[in-house]
């Protein structure tokens, strides 16, 4: 019976495609996710609306890079494994209250950088306009 079904192609397991999956693109954070996975190929993760009370988060990079943008108003331990790639740490944040998100990364001969999200820019109240002159 298996030569049957090796011949003529019957599945006889299913196969579940990875539910985040990159292509060099955009990931952004979703409640329903806790893993995120790049694989072959290049992509960004923003977690920039990670609420504070959000579940711990799983990361993991084969063949590729990425860079994970974080937000500079939570607490993170971040748990980071290299094999035959790097991990680069974001810099050192001020101690915030409240329970840390802890974030676990595995890169395999990749590459993958935590970065806080840049402070959103000041928007002036009274906007200089031009005046016309006749």
């Amino acid at each position: 019976m298996f030569g049957i079904k090796l011949l003529f192609g019957i599945k006889t397991h299913k196969y579940n495609k990875p539910k985040h999956y990159s292509r060099e693109s955009t990931i952004n954070y979703s409640s329903s996710r806790n893993e995120y996975n790049i694989i072959f190929s290049s992509g960004i993760i923003d977690l920039t609306d990670l609420p504070a009370d959000a579940k711990d988060v799983e990361i993991n990079v084969v063949f590729g890079s990425g860079t994970v943008i974080l937000p500079d108003s939570i607490a993170f331990n971040i748990n980071p494994t290299s094999v035959f790639g790097s991990t680069i740490l974001p810099s050192k944040r001020p101690e915030l209250q409240g329970k840390p998100i802890d974030i676990e990364s595995n890169v395999v001969f990749g590459r993958l950088e935590y970065k806080y999200a840049p402070p959103p820019k000041a928007t002036t109240e009274h906007a200089e306009t031009e005046k016309e002159t006749f």
